[in-house]
């Protein structure tokens, strides 16, 4: 709730459209775009294919963070198992190579797993904002069917073109299931 000179407001997230399939929320989000709302959220129990370009969404990096983080898997598993075995605790077995790298590959491959999930799992918090125990979205009434077989748009309130009138007349106009507000 919003104090504003004595009266109480109620905090307002955005509107909420919810549609019944992914073609239809995928329509309904390029007319959004083209009537020039950029604020704009979907919430989907699956991939909706061209969504992501619908809203905005650039291509992702993480392709080329793990493929680093797998690389410095590798050296650094090699590393490790070299200064062990040749220079901090050399120990000839029968005339072997204390430099025996090819014994190093399994852990090699392991240190390159392990670095690449860590990486993946470490973007994946980063670029999502989790953890977070709390969002907006939450409060909208049957929002947990997004999860399972309801698709929702949002238009937030920070968008420049945003009024409550106006943006649930338009949501009206693309067909939904149900507009709602999504309170704070």
């Amino acid at each position: 709730m919003i104090q504003n000179n004595g009266n109480t407001q109620a905090c307002l997230f955005g509107l909420s459209a919810e549609f019944e399939d992914g073609h239809a929320l995928l329509d309904a989000a390029k007319k959004a775009k083209e009537a020039g709302y950029d604020e704009i959220k979907a919430y989907s129990p699956y991939e909706v294919h061209g969504l992501d370009k619908v809203l905005g969404h650039s291509s992702s990096s993480l392709g080329y963070i793990v493929l680093a983080a797998m690389i410095l898997g590798i050296v650094g598993a090699f590393a490790l198992q070299y200064w062990t075995n040749a220079v901090h605790y050399p120990l000839n077995v029968g005339g072997r190579p204390l430099n025996s790298w090819p014994a190093f590959t399994l852990i090699m491959f392991e240190g390159a797993i392990l670095f690449g999930g860590l990486a993946a799992a470490g973007f994946m918090f980063v670029t999502t904002g989790l953890p977070t125990p709390y969002h907006p979205i939450f409060n909208t009434a049957g929002i947990e069917e997004a999860s399972r077989s309801r698709f929702f748009l949002v238009i937030q309130v920070q968008d420049e073109q945003f009024s409550l009138q106006e943006t649930r007349a338009f949501l009206q106009t693309l067909s939904p299931v149900k507009v709602s507000e999504v309170p704070c």
